[in-house]
Parts: structure tokens; sequence; C-alpha cells
């Protein structure tokens, strides 16, 4: 389809250009349905991402921060989200051999740039499932904030990957397939 090879290529070249000068390009992947852009996200999702950043800053590296949307806002009759839901049933992911492609094509093509993945609850499992793609790139890493319990049995960790399943008190409860008190928790 031109239509989508051509979204995929500007997609590609606008990041390509804005990743070209700074050390280290952050993607965020918005848990849930993935579709949660920053304005709408949840604080305490935005904290962790600003802290990521303000970390980097303090250290002196310098970032470009980009979100990952992985499907749209409407729930009925958009592809985008029936793909989420096949990844999040089945494991299988067309958007993250997608997002590895192109992290590929960045790693290649830009020698001094490092990645930094965050994503949260299915965004963490997301990230997880790109670098699985990538394979061996030792230039892109994944922070992967309480993993929804449905994927854990896919889950891969390596030395890339820093996976957070607890606040250091108390266990996340999604994590766990503790749905209740998961549930409570947003109320």
């Amino acid at each position: 389809n031109s239509k989508k090879r051509k979204l995929f290529f500007s997609s590609l070249h606008e990041i390509y250009s804005a990743a070209r000068t700074p050390d280290i390009l952050v993607i965020h992947s918005p848990g849930g349905w993935g579709n949660a852009n920053w304005d709408n996200l949840q604080d305490w999702e935005k904290s962790i991402v600003t802290g990521v950043t303000a970390t980097l800053e303090k250290l002196g590296y310098s970032y470009i921060m980009q979100q990952y949307l992985r499907s749209g806002e409407r729930l009925w009759g958009k592809p985008s989200w029936i793909r989420e839901g096949q990844f999040f049933v089945f494991g299988k992911s067309f958007r993250a051999e997608v997002l590895a492609a192109e992290l590929k094509f960045l790693t290649v093509n830009l020698p001094q740039l490092k990645i930094v993945l965050v994503g949260a609850s299915q965004g963490a499992a997301f990230d997880n499932k790109v670098l699985i793609e990538l394979g061996a790139n030792d230039r892109v890493y994944s922070i992967e904030l309480g993993t929804f319990f449905a994927h854990m049995h896919r889950r891969q960790l390596t030395a890339r990957n820093l996976a957070i399943a607890n606040n250091g008190f108390m266990k996340d409860p999604m994590c766990q397939r503790d749905l209740w008190q998961g549930t409570k928790s947003y109320f």
C-alpha cells in the first residue's frame, strides 16, 4: 500500500532528522492500548518518563523524547486496536516489528545515538517485544515498568532491560494478576 509506505518513510525521516544531534533518543510507549498522548497520560506514568529525561540531563546527555502510539483513539473499527488486542492475547505485534526496523535503521545510520525505550504495563511488554525483534543491538535499552501479567511468560530479560515490578515496598498488583487490587488503585 503506497499510502502506508509514504507514512512509514515520512515518520522515519522525521525521527531521523530529530535524532541526528542528541546523544539519546527516549521513546515512550504508553500503557493500556497505547493511545494516550502526552497531555492525556496519567500523572504517575508521565513522572517516570520525566524522571528518566531529568536524569539524562543531570548526567550531561542531550536527548529528545518521542512517543510511540500503538493504536488510535476509538475502540471499535480501528485495525490498530485489533492488532493491539492480538498482541495482548497472542504476543504477536506487527508494530513491534516496524519499530524494531526503524530502530535498526537509526542505529546503523546514526552511530553516536543510543536509544532508551520507556514503557508502562502493556507498553512495557511492547518495548520488550521490540528488543526481542531487534536481537543483539547493544545501543538500544528498555525500562519496563509493571509489565502486565498476561505478558510475563513471554518476556525476555537481558543486560539491556530494566524490568521493574514493584516500588521497593509492595509488588505491582497488575504484574501479579491481582486485578481487584490493581483496579482499586485507579479509583
